[in-house]
C-alpha cells in the first residue's frame, strides 16, 4: 500500500475554480417573486446625538416599501438581553439593534430601507434626512476615563463601566524575590472573541 502524505502536500480547492471564474452563487444572487432588497443607513459620525430622522422624501418613491427609523426600533423591539459582560456593569445599558438617540461609532446602524430593488433602496438611503449634533469622540482609553470626557452611555455618567481587581498568589513576595522588575504601559487592541 502506497504511503499517503497529507501535511505539506498540495490540496486542490473544490470551490476555487467556480469562484475564480465568476460562477459562484451567493444569497445575494437569488431574487424570488415579491422579495425586497434591504439597505442599512449608517452613521458617518463616531459620536453624535440624533436630533431627528425624517424618511418622508425616501417614502415618496413607489419602489420603497418601508423605512425603519430609531423611533420604530424603540417602539417595535426590546433591548437585547444583557450578555455575560453585563454582570460587572454598574448599571444595565439598554442596547438595541441600532442607534436610538445617539451614535457611538462610525457605521452604527440608524435605520433601514426595504425596496423592490437595490437601486431604489440605495437612492432612498440618500433621501433620509438625519440631523446630528456631533459630540467629541474619545479614542484613547486614558482620556475616556477622565471626568471631563464625553460619555458614550449617559445613563452611566462615566465611561468607566466596570472596575475591579483580580489578584492571585502573594504578589509582594514575588516582587521581593524577583531578579528583575519591569514596568511597562501596554495598549491592548479592541479585538473581541466573537466568532461567527
Amino acid at each position: 500500500m502506497a504511503e499517503k502524505k497529507f501535511i505539506g502536500a498540495h490540496s486542490r480547492s473544490k470551490e476555487g475554480p467556480r469562484h475564480v471564474t465568476g460562477r459562484g452563487l451567493f444569497t445575494d444572487d437569488f431574487m424570488l417573486p415579491g422579495m425586497l432588497q434591504a439597505m442599512i443607513l449608517r452613521s458617518p459620525h463616531a459620536h453624535a446625538k440624533i436630533s431627528s430622522v425624517d424618511p418622508a422624501e425616501a417614502l415618496k418613491n413607489p419602489n420603497v416599501m418601508a423605512v425603519i427609523t430609531p423611533v420604530d426600533v424603540k417602539q417595535l423591539t426590546k433591548p437585547f438581553k444583557p450578555g455575560r459582560y453585563a454582570a460587572g456593569l454598574k448599571r444595565p445599558i439598554d442596547e438595541y439593534a441600532g442607534a436610538i438617540d445617539k451614535v457611538r461609532y462610525v457605521g452604527e446602524p440608524i435605520g433601514a430601507v426595504a425596496a423592490r430593488d437595490r437601486g431604489a433602496a440605495e437612492d432612498a438611503l440618500e433621501l433620509i434626512q438625519v440631523d446630528y449634533e456631533p459630540l467629541r469622540a474619545v479614542v484613547d482609553v486614558r482620556d475616556a476615563i477622565k471626568p471631563s470626557s464625553s460619555t458614550l452611555f449617559d445613563e452611566l455618567g462615566t465611561n468607566l463601566a466596570w472596575t475591579g481587581s483580580l489578584q492571585y498568589g502573594d504578589i509582594d513576595a514575588a516582587f521581593k524575590s524577583a531578579d528583575r522588575i519591569v514596568k511597562e504601559n501596554l495598549k491592548i487592541h479592541r479585538y473581541s472573541s466573537t466568532p461567527l
